[in-house]
């Protein structure tokens, strides 16, 4: 059952889709939260792939666009992180509340990765059941350091106004704050089940962030995938197997 709904955000309202599993009357289920990448929106196709897949093995789930993206309000320029951080914060305090919830768990993909490992470490495993990263970005501090964010390149002592990223705008405030972000010393407060998902041909987050992600968790699993790019492309039915798998097994693990 799908049900599409609003929830207050960081600047406005999100839109948001629930994906629900056939319930008896008082019976409860896992919830996991689903975070897409900087530039995508709740539809990419692998993270609906996902959510499908879910609610036939019994687990709800929750996409959202985050502000400025997809059907959400806001503007894609006036986006930041920590904005993004708090969009994630409010959709698990609304699930928090929902009377069929057992258990919250969280899967990202590249930004909405990095920012499910943020939160996790925020929240701690009593509260976040465990955790699916694939492609996280975890090189973006490391970028923007650098002066480079998806290949765009600027001046990291003299932030512009904005950059230019495959038609899309990034203001000066995320990159300001993303030379700033506190991403694995945050994300290491985490100490449940992780599930790391990388593709080794990755260009956008190279497998080396996989990896240091793998070395913070105490409880962590990585996959390298072969020829797998940063949207798992070549076949995605693997990841996707993979984290269903995972999150099946940590869920009903109680």
């Amino acid at each position: 059952m799908r049900k599409q709904i609003t929830i207050d955000g960081s600047v406005g309202k999100l839109a948001a889709i629930i994906q629900k599993p056939a319930l008896k009357d008082d019976e409860k289920c896992g919830m996991v939260i689903i975070m897409h990448g900087l530039m995508r929106d709740k539809n990419f196709p692998m993270l609906e792939i996902i959510a499908d897949r879910l609610e036939l093995l019994g687990i709800a789930s929750i996409r959202f666009d985050f502000n400025g993206r997809g059907e959400s309000e806001g503007n894609f320029e006036d986006t930041t992180i920590n904005k993004d951080i708090e969009d994630a914060l409010k959709v698990y305090d609304y699930i928090s509340g929902l009377n069929y919830v057992k258990t919250i768990s969280l899967l990202g993909h590249s930004q909405g990765g990095l920012v499910a490992s943020i939160i996790a470490g925020r929240l701690s495993a009593d509260k976040i059941r465990c955790m699916v990263l694939m492609a996280p970005a975890g090189n973006l501090k490391d970028q923007a350091k650098a002066g480079t964010t998806l290949g765009a390149k600027f001046d990291p002592e003299n932030l512009p106004d904005f950059i230019e990223v495959n038609g899309h705008k990034i203001g000066k405030e995320f990159l300001k704050e993303a030379q700033e972000v506190s991403i694995y010393g945050t994300a290491e407060q985490y100490y449940g089940p992780v599930c790391i998902i990388q593709g080794k041909v990755d260009t956008v987050v190279p497998p080396i962030y996989g990896q240091r992600f793998q070395e913070i968790f105490r409880d962590s699993v990585l996959h390298l995938l072969n020829n797998e790019n940063h949207t798992f492309s070549y076949n995605i039915d693997l990841p996707v197997n993979i984290a269903v798998e995972f999150l099946k097994d940590e869920i009903y693990f109680i």
